[in-house]
């Protein structure tokens, strides 16, 4: 993510016409084709909900709902793709900026604040993935991808930031794109020549990775190798991005100035969906909604969405844990057993998993499997009086 500052100096940025939607408070919304279309016939953008300070980050899970930042607001949104409205998540969030959201239910959060790299469980419990390289902080990083394989990649450009109490100089070598290999913690560089690396994303054959050089104005793909190094660096298309995506056709969305910008997987442009609001810039994109056919686009204080004939990629593992607690739950006359999942996800099953000792943990299964229908799932299960000093767990598992 740029800085307001670094948008209106930026060589990239048109500043006479971002300044035209400024004063004249007006907000034009168009869709722009060329060759081939990704967009639905006749869809049109729809603002969404709510207003904010600058948005980023925007990640989709299964259900279709989003998770994006409002980062000078210190704050982590979410978007319900049923209801259309948008609640705050978590704050103090970090200052994050880009996000992903793993098919495990974490959420890796690249936290600017204090320019380290997180994962968010969805208890909200945080964990410092990356606190330093080399005994030095990270310049700042921006935006992350976890692939099928589980390899993490994170980009670390320099952008300053004025919360910062640290220098505002660079505190790498260079501006990196970095790896943390699946099995392993410690991060390593693994790219190294690229002027400024932003946005990234994953082939849907978890084959490619895409990373965005906003420096260069270009874009780039590598082969990802089974220990997570990348080969083959070659173009992909004359364009950079701030944040990006990538449909189940293998299209890839870039940001920027003006809109988002469709390339097919040779990298020839097929579509341009123009956002011409008060900033003029578009800063991330994801695909959304309980079918995957929504573009959500975060735009300066704004966020859109519009409808698709593609649809994006969704990323499955079973099992899966994506909620793991201690539930003591309300024990009805000593015989039953009352637990509540708040916010199941639809296509999931769920069951209630319990143990008397955490220190030797044996979990057995108690009650019958429930499948997610997208809202409150409650359990009534018949169980023996001690469960008040009994631990129970929310095991979810995806068929």
């Amino acid at each position: 993510m740029l800085s307001v500052d670094e948008m209106f100096s930026s060589p990239i940025m048109n500043r006479e016409h971002l300044w035209v939607g400024w004063s004249v408070g007006v907000m034009l919304l168009s869709v722009g084709r060329l060759s081939a279309q990704v967009t639905a016939p006749g869809a049109t953008l729809t603002k969404l909900p709510g207003s904010y300070s600058f948005t980023e980050g925007p990640t989709a899970d299964v259900a279709g709902n989003v998770y994006f930042t409002d980062q000078p607001e210190n704050r982590i949104m979410k978007w319900d793709a049923a209801a259309g409205t948008v609640t705050e998540w978590m704050k103090p969030a970090g200052r994050a900026n880009g996000l992903m959201l793993t098919p495990e239910g974490d959420l890796l959060a690249a936290a600017d604040e204090h320019n380290q790299l997180w994962s968010i469980s969805p208890d909200k419990t945080v964990t410092v993935l990356v606190e330093n390289f080399g005994g030095k902080l990270l310049n700042g990083p921006n935006d992350v991808w976890k692939t099928q394989k589980g390899h993490i990649y994170f980009t670390d450009p320099l952008y300053a930031r004025d919360y910062w109490e640290r220098s505002s100089s660079m505190q790498q070598p260079g501006e990196y794109v970095y790896l943390i290999a699946d099995g392993t913690s410690a991060p390593k560089a693994v790219l190294t020549d690229l002027s400024k690396p932003n946005g990234l994303i994953e082939s849907p054959d978890g084959k490619t990775l895409y990373v965005a050089d906003i420096g260069a104005n270009k874009t780039y793909a590598y082969d990802i190798q089974t220990d997570g190094t990348l080969e083959n660096k070659r173009l992909f298309c004359n364009k950079g991005s701030d944040g990006m995506t990538i449909d189940s056709q293998g299209n890839v969305y870039l940001t920027g100035t003006g809109g988002v910008t469709v390339f097919n997987k040779a990298g020839t442009q097929i579509q341009r969906i123009s956002v011409s609001s008060q900033w003029s810039w578009t800063s991330n994109v994801t695909f959304a909604g309980a079918e995957r056919d929504l573009l959500f686009i975060t735009s300066g204080s704004s966020i859109y969405s519009i409808k698709m004939s593609v649809t994006g990629v969704v990323r499955e593992t079973s099992p899966i844990t994506a909620e793991e607690y201690q539930i003591i739950g309300n024990v009805v006359g000593g015989t039953n057993l009352s637990l509540t999942v708040p916010d199941s996800v639809l296509g999931h099953e769920y069951q209630i998993w319990t143990t008397a000792n955490l220190m030797d943990a044996t979990w057995q299964p108690v009650g019958a499997i429930q499948t997610g229908i997208g809202t409150v799932l409650n359990f009534d299960i018949p169980i023996e009086s001690e469960a008040s000093s009994r631990y129970f767990k929310v095991d979810v598992q995806r068929p």
